[in-house]
């Protein structure tokens, strides 16, 4: 069953660019990894500083795993520092798909 990861992410003005460019980097990273299906990041049309990554993975147990990845905190790291409220600016929802 496949699993997905719906996040928000709220930037901080004017930090778009650098928000765009750390997502660009990190989609080209997961492409490389076979249990991500997909990682699509995607911005607002109508607010420029509203994004929405959506994660798909082959199983729940491979998201998990992902999680605890040295080079995904480390990517989690390098975004809290752009995004509103930090951490709380993620907005993270699960589910499976039918």
């Amino acid at each position: 069953m496949v699993f997905t990861v719906i996040v928000s992410l709220y930037a901080k003005d004017a930090v778009e660019d650098q928000l765009r460019a750390k997502l660009v980097e990190y989609a080209q990273h997961n492409v490389k990894d076979s249990s991500v299906l997909g990682w699509h990041p995607m911005q607002s049309a109508s607010d420029p500083r509203k994004w929405t990554i959506v994660e798909r993975y082959d199983q729940e147990s491979n998201a998990a795993k992902r999680r605890g990845n040295a080079d995904i905190r480390a990517f989690a790291e390098a975004l809290f520092v752009v995004l509103e409220s930090g951490k709380d600016s993620l907005e993270p929802h699960m589910f499976n798909e039918l």
